[in-house]
């Protein structure tokens, strides 16, 4: 909990405030900072503790965070992927795994922007991991445009969450995902944050 206030202090003390690495994303995310998130966990022993079922995404909270990435692989391979891991190099402690939400619910996701004429949405609907969804299809949209389809879009609580967000970090980008469906750590939400970033 002391690093969480120590990654917040230096994040908050910047002008403006500013998210500034991968780290210092990954420590506000866990603990609920950032706004909605799926559900995490940091061991494969936490995983088991909170009877997951169903598939899970991996990822490196250390170094070369996009080369350890997995997405959606069922828990009971968990063990598997963590000695495959282990084997190239990874510190399978700063290892965490995220619960997979329904893919078949979601509408759009992408990133989003707050510039000088408003929102810019750079987005893909296609129902893949957000990277390969972008490489596939990009679809922009500024200013009131943006504005309007995130109130066709989002719930007015995920809306709120975004502007509350921006309040904080204006010139950060918000990697989200928007669903059909509530869900995530937080009530009455259709829209999953990922990252806050100034870098």
């Amino acid at each position: 909990m002391q690093e969480v206030e120590i990654i917040k202090s230096q994040v908050l003390s910047r002008e403006p405030p500013s998210i500034k690495s991968k780290r210092e994303c990954y420590i506000l995310y866990e603990c609920g900072f950032l706004g909605n998130k799926v559900e995490t966990a940091n061991s494969y022993e936490e995983v088991l503790e909170k009877g997951w079922i169903g598939t899970v995404s991996i990822r490196s909270r250390g170094k070369s965070t996009e080369r350890s990435l997995v997405y959606n692989f069922p828990i009971e391979k968990i063990p598997e992927e963590l000695k495959i891991r282990e084997e190239m190099g990874f510190d399978i402690k700063k290892i965490s795994f995220s619960k997979t939400p329904p893919d078949n619910k979601l509408k759009f996701q992408g990133e989003l922007m707050l510039t000088k004429d408003g929102f810019h949405i750079l987005y893909s609907t296609v129902k893949k991991p957000m990277n390969l969804a972008l490489k596939e299809e990009e679809k922009i949209l500024s200013g009131l445009s943006a504005l309007n389809f995130l109130k066709e879009n989002f719930n007015p609580a995920s809306l709120e969450d975004i502007h509350e967000i921006f309040l904080i970090f204006p010139n950060d980008v918000i990697e989200f995902s928007c669903y059909e469906v509530n869900l995530g750590t937080l009530n009455n939400r259709n829209v999953i944050i990922w990252e806050v970033r100034g870098y």
